[in-house]
C-alpha cells in the first residue's frame, strides 16, 4: 500500500525502527502524528476541526522501593509475586506512597503484569487511591522498563476531578548501583491524557502520475512543472542526492493532494 507523509519524518533509519519493516525506496510514509505513530492509507487525510495528535499533561513522579516481597512458583514456569512499596511522589500531587503490588510473571525471564494498588497522602491532608495496571518488562538489564495506565479516586475537592481521568505512566526498574543492597528503585512519570474533539477523516484525489501532462486542475502548473523536474531528476545541484529529491517530491505533492 502506497502511504503519505503528514508529520514529516525524513529520517530513513527512525522510519524503519518505527514501522518495524523495510521501507520501499521511494515510499513515502505517512503519520497520523508522532505520538501515537499511527499510519493511515495514502487517500485518508484528516478534516479540519479536531485533533490529530494524543496529548499529555504531566502529573507528578513516582519514586519507590519494595522492602518486601513473595513469591510462589505456577505451573508452566509462572510466578506470583507480592510487593509492598514505599516511597513518595512529587507533582501535581506531592506526598507519601504506600501500596501493594499482586503482580504475574510470566515465567523467570518474561514479562510483569502488574495489579497495583497503593494511596497517596498528600502534603495538603489529601488521600488519594491509586489503581495501576500495565505491564513491566524483563528489558533492558539495570534498567527494565515500566507501562501502563493509572486511575485515581479521591473525596478531596482539590483532587476529585480525578475520578474520571484516565493517565498513562512510563518507567524503569532502576537496579542499585550498589551489589551489597538488595532493593531496587522504581521510577515512574503519571500524565493525563487530555480529551480533545476527533478530526474527521475524508478521502482525497490522487496524485498524477509521473509523465501526466495533465494536472485535471489539482495544482498551478507552476508547481506541476516543479514536480515534473524533480521527479525526472532536472533540479539544482542543492538536491543532488536521490533521497533528498524523493523528500521534496512527497512535500511538493502534500501540498495539492486535498481539493
Amino acid at each position: 500500500m502506497s502511504l503519505l507523509l503528514i508529520n514529516p519524518v525524513w529520517s530513513r533509519t527512525v522510519a524503519k525502527q518505527r514501522l518495524g519493516m523495510r521501507q520501499r525506496r521511494g515510499t513515502p510514509i505517512r503519520w497520523c502524528c508522532e505520538i501515537c505513530s499511527v499510519m493511515l492509507p495514502r487517500d485518508v487525510w484528516p478534516a479540519s476541526g479536531g485533533s490529530t495528535v494524543l496529548r499529555l499533561e504531566p502529573l507528578y513522579r513516582i519514586r519507590f522501593t519494595y522492602p518486601e516481597s513473595w513469591m510462589v512458583e505456577l505451573d508452566g514456569g509462572w510466578e506470583q509475586h507480592l510487593f509492598l512499596a514505599e516511597g513518595r511522589c512529587e507533582g501535581s500531587m506531592s506526598g507519601r506512597f504506600r501500596g501493594a503490588n499482586f503482580p504475574q510473571r510470566r515465567t523467570a525471564a518474561g514479562p510483569f503484569r502488574p495489579d497495583f494498588r497503593a494511596a497517596i497522602d498528600t502534603d495538603d491532608g489529601a488521600t488519594i487511591l491509586v489503581e495501576w495496571n500495565g505491564y513491566g518488562r524483563a528489558y533492558p538489564p539495570g534498567r527494565r522498563q515500566i507501562v501502563g495506565c493509572v486511575f485515581h479516586l479521591s473525596d478531596s475537592e482539590r483532587y476529585r476531578r480525578l475520578k474520571d481521568v484516565v493517565c498513562v505512566c512510563v518507567g524503569e526498574v532502576r537496579a542499585p548501583d550498589d551489589p551489597d543492597q538488595d532493593s531496587t528503585e522504581l521510577v515512574i512519570d503519571v500524565a493525563e491524557l487530555i480529551w480533545e474533539p476527533i478530526a474527521e477523516w475524508r478521502r482525497v484525489t490522487p496524485l498524477p502520475q509521473s509523465g501526466d501532462d495533465d494536472p485535471g486542475g489539482r495544482a498551478p502548473p507552476r508547481q506541476m512543472r516543479k514536480l515534473r523536474r524533480l521527479r525526472q531528476g532536472r533540479i539544482s545541484a542543492s538536491v543532488h542526492d536521490s533521497f533528498r529529491r524523493r523528500q521534496r517530491i512527497a512535500s511538493i505533492s502534500t501540498v495539492w493532494r486535498v481539493n
